[in-house]
């Protein structure tokens, strides 16, 4: 049996703050947060975005952020990658709530309070 990955062909990512709003009114709504699962990130928006956002991100305490562990009761960590080695840090609980900025649902994360915000992924 090959193990081999395959490839998967997706839509061009967005270029543009504009196709990056466009992208996220088109998903559904979220209805719950989602019980298990690992999420890596990737950039996706202008150049200038892309090449200011990555390296701000080394200078905190998420330096190496690679993406979301999501576990069963809205139970969630960061992925970061350091000296080549995975690891999951910086609890953070997930919830359903109304979207601050428009209609819908979105999964806001609620970070410990010594990080500065709270995070809403969304669609709408």
């Amino acid at each position: 049996m090959n193990n081999a990955h395959q490839a998967t062909e997706y839509a061009p990512l967005p270029n543009s703050l504009s196709e990056i709003l466009k992208l996220f009114k088109s998903l559904p709504s979220p209805e719950t947060v989602p019980s298990e699962g690992r999420f890596y990130g990737q950039s996706i928006g202008p150049a200038w975005l892309i090449a200011m956002g990555w390296p701000l991100l080394n200078f905190g305490p998420l330096a190496g952020w690679k993406g979301k562990q999501f576990y069963p009761n809205g139970h969630v960590m960061n992925i970061v990658e350091r000296k080549g080695k995975e690891s999951e840090i910086v609890h953070i609980t997930g919830t359903i709530a109304a979207f601050s900025r428009g209609e819908g649902n979105t999964i806001e994360l609620d970070y410990p309070q010594r990080y500065p915000t709270t995070l809403e992924f969304c669609n709408r």
